[in-house]
């Protein structure tokens, strides 16, 4: 999940226009989720939850009003582990 808030931070600061919570904009968070799918979809079996994984993942990111690391991961392992049970 670091290389979504990474991909997030350089997308948003450098294409990101259109700011929509907590300063943080769409433009952004598009591209964390996008970058993480990247990962996702080598390192989890079906790419259907890869893809939902990197988008609760980026939605978390975008609506924490508390540091990113306290709050990303507890969904997205949640999600993965009724994924794969």
């Amino acid at each position: 999940m670091r290389f979504l808030i990474l991909s997030a931070r350089l997308w948003g600061l450098h294409f990101g226009r259109h700011r929509i919570f907590n300063g943080k904009s769409w433009e952004g968070t598009a591209g964390g989720i996008i970058a993480a799918c990247i990962p996702l979809v080598v390192l989890l079996p079906p790419p259907l939850t890869a893809a939902v994984a990197a988008v609760v993942a980026g939605i978390a990111e975008l609506v924490s009003p508390i540091e990113d690391n306290l709050v990303i991961p507890p969904p997205v392992v949640c999600l993965i582990c009724l994924a794969l049970a």
